[in-house]
């Protein structure tokens, strides 16, 4: 099966996760229950999207609009767990890509790869260690004015 995000689709951000204002928590859409079949995303490379992608392991097809989505492109190749093609892409380009990266396997092997040091990493913490480090090495430097 191929997702192919919705953005891209009817040109603007998906949403693939919904609030619930009764709950005050979000929600997994459909699109985050059926990621584990998916072969392959065609993605503009939104950092919510690749990052649930490549937590399922996904490769994807990348092709970045704007912002920061062809920096996150550029790592997904770089990974690679997928290809970038240039937004004006030709369907038969999109086609061709799609194929390349579900036939070869380099490209689910490297989002297998990032999945498995996402699952491994706790986010929280590191990002807690990093803050202390900063906020002790930034306090011992800063002088007072008098």
């Amino acid at each position: 099966m191929v997702l192919l995000e919705g953005g891209l689709r009817y040109g603007y951000p998906d949403r693939t996760w919904h609030w619930s204002r009764r709950q005050q928590r979000p929600l997994r859409s459909r699109r985050s229950l059926i990621l584990p079949q998916v072969a392959v995303i065609v993605s503009q490379c939104g950092h919510g999207t690749v990052m649930k992608t490549l937590a399922y392991g996904v490769p994807l097809v990348c092709l970045p609009l704007l912002g920061d989505q062809p920096d996150i492109a550029a790592r997904v190749v770089h990974a690679e767990a997928g290809v970038r093609l240039p937004q004006d892409a030709s369907s038969t380009a999109i086609r061709t890509a799609i194929q390349r990266v579900m036939t070869e396997p380099g490209f689910r092997n490297g989002a297998q790869r990032l999945a498995k040091a996402m699952a491994s990493e706790d986010g929280a913490k590191t990002a807690a260690d990093e803050l202390e480090t900063l906020a002790v090495h930034s306090s011992s430097q800063v002088t007072r004015a008098p």
